[in-house]
């Protein structure tokens, strides 16, 4: 669905040349990597039409568009691995306590004969 949005963003960006530098900005940041190549040479080609203001101010446009996502990648990304370092961490507490939960059981289990000597804790039957 999202590369036949793309195949018909290019075709627009060809068949028009003049799509607006806000649907070009969308059309890169939205598109998979492999395709992102070809939407910023299409870029490129139009920012070679343009008049020096025009495209000083089409690609500080670009640059503020790319930082934002690149901002809300890096936000998406950190709050993954904390998600994960806190899944670890719940994890590891499980375990350990269920280790201490069957150590204790093992302590408790053994008995103790007439002579104050432990069973099964001590390894003797």
């Amino acid at each position: 669905m999202k590369t036949s949005k793309i195949v018909v963003a290019l075709l627009l960006f060809s068949s028009l040349g003049a799509a607006s530098i806000d649907e070009q900005i969308s059309a890169i940041i939205n598109a998979p990597s492999e395709e992102r190549v070809e939407l910023v040479n299409q870029f490129k080609k139009t920012l070679a039409t343009m008049s020096t203001e025009d495209r000083i101010d089409a690609i500080n446009q670009m640059r503020s568009s790319m930082q934002a996502t690149n901002l809300q990648t890096q936000t998406k990304v950190h709050q993954t691995q904390n998600s994960q370092n806190i899944e670890f961490v719940q994890k590891m507490n499980q375990q350990s306590t269920a280790s201490q939960a069957k150590n204790q059981g093992k302590i408790g289990s053994g008995s103790v004969n007439q002579d104050g000597v432990a069973n099964k804790f001590m390894g003797n039957k």
